[in-house]
């Protein structure tokens, strides 16, 4: 009887439930979906959707049975492309068959570029913030060339419509003929460029910002397009404000940069290099980062006789050491380190010493393992409250270099030298006076 008495139950559930789901339409159970840009029930403007179900007393508007869906056309309605500005190559006629390509964007996004219409597109290099992106072009022919840049930002608006018209006219190397007659000379094209300082040096607190520059100079007679960027070394300690330019005949520019002091104390170097095509000149960089604390101050420094030395010479550096403020006796540790601009450290060494006021003294190195080329020699003074930094730079040639001891040795050589030939001079002398004294004796008699 139970079992009766529950399916009949059920049952009646069913056609009911049936009967409601049928009525959806009626005034009691309204289903409305609207579709918009942004009506009255939304504030998501375009691509809104409203589903409103009205209540079993059909009161459409009943708090308890509305619901409101909104959707957004991608990452808060962006539809707009992004801004795209060709800094280089510009509306000029360029004397060299490579160019510097420079694009920017307003905002966050992704740049390739294609020359003459090509089919191929070619990727560029991107800035820390994906707005700036760099290349340098291949070899281009001499004539007139269109350079296109096809853009998008990170959610995909793109910006395919700008683009710039320069010139390649790189003009044939001079010949010489000194016969013959008729003709103007052949001007002879020279690319001859500097950079100035040759090294950058510069003493930092830790986890601060400050600035810098060098100088280019184009010292030949026709414009320049150059490179310039840093060794991985350098990445995050030293931003370039721009690495892409021109230069006419004869024009300087400065160079600037940014500086960010790591937040560990030492000794950072690496390069600031300026490229013309193949031709490189190198600016060679060494930060020192210390605490802020000033209790101690330090000074390396090395003879001018020993800026460049021979392999295998050994290097003599004077080291100063200063208490600051207060005077009192104190055990500090000294970390030297020799290392290049390339990420090598050569020479690794550490004493601890007492320091009261100040002290002098002179510090050897043996390079006899170090190979030709540029470095820096430094040292660390860690004491109890902080840590001060001190770094310069020397050179090791392979060819003949003249150094102290060599000049030593010289001078040594042409003493015993000159003494020998006034030795010589002053015998030969006294025999032809001497000479001259008999002959005079015999001619008195």
């Amino acid at each position: 009887m139970g079992m009766k008495i529950n399916f009949v139950l059920i049952l009646i559930f069913v056609i009911l439930f049936s009967m409601n789901v049928s009525s959806m339409n009626s005034t009691n159970y309204n289903l409305s979906v609207v579709v918009s840009g942004g009506g009255t029930n939304t504030s998501a403007g375009n691509y809104s959707q409203v589903t409103i179900v009205g209540g079993i007393s059909g009161n459409i508007s009943n708090d308890n049975h509305s619901t409101s869906f909104g959707f957004l056309s991608g990452e808060g309605s962006d539809i707009n492309p992004p801004q795209v500005t060709i800094n280089s190559p510009t509306l000029i006629t360029y004397a060299s068959a490579t160019v510097g390509v420079d694009i920017a964007l307003n905002e966050k996004g992704f740049c390739e570029y294609s020359l003459d219409e090509g089919v191929t597109n070619t990727s560029m290099t991107a800035n820390d913030s994906n707005t700036g992106f760099t290349a340098t072009t291949l070899s281009l022919s001499n004539g007139e060339h269109n350079l296109y840049a096809y853009c998008n930002d990170t959610i995909g608006n793109k910006n395919y419509t700008e683009n710039v018209t320069f010139t390649i006219n790189v003009p044939a190397p001079s010949v010489s003929d000194d016969g013959g007659g008729g003709g103007g000379a052949v001007p002879t094209i020279s690319y001859e460029f500097s950079v100035y300082p040759e090294s950058f040096t510069e003493t930092m607190i830790a986890d601060r910002v400050d600035s810098g520059f060098i100088i280019i100079t184009n010292r030949g007679n026709v414009i320049m397009d150059f490179n310039a960027f840093i060794n991985e070394f350098l990445e995050g300690i030293i931003e370039l404000n721009k690495t892409i330019f021109s230069l006419s005949p004869g024009v300087s520019e400065n160079l600037e940069f940014e500086i960010t002091s790591p937040s560990e104390p030492g000794i950072y170097t690496g390069k600031i290099i300026v490229a013309l095509g193949a031709e490189i000149k190198e600016v060679l960089v060494s930060i020192n980062v210390q605490t802020d604390t000033s209790l101690f101050d330090v000074l390396l420094s090395i003879p001018r006789a020993m800026k460049v030395i021979g392999i295998g010479d050994n290097l003599e550096v004077q080291v100063d050491l200063l208490q600051m403020g207060l005077k009192e006796k104190m055990d500090v540790t000294l970390n030297y380190v020799v290392k290049d601009f390339d990420g090598s450290v050569y020479i690794k060494e550490s004493e601890t010493i007492a320091v009261y006021d100040q002290k002098k003294f002179s510090k050897k190195f043996f390079t006899e393992n170090l190979p030709a080329g540029n470095y820096v020699v430094g040292v660390e003074l860690i004491y109890p409250d902080g840590v001060a930094v001190a770094s310069s730079h020397f050179k090791i040639e392979e060819e003949f270099v003249l150094t102290r001891n060599d000049i030593f040795n010289v001078a040594i050589f042409l003493g015993v030298v000159s003494g020998f030939v006034l030795s010589w001079f002053l015998i030969k002398r006294y025999k032809k006076l001497r000479g001259y004294a008999k002959t005079t004796k015999r001619r008195l008699k």
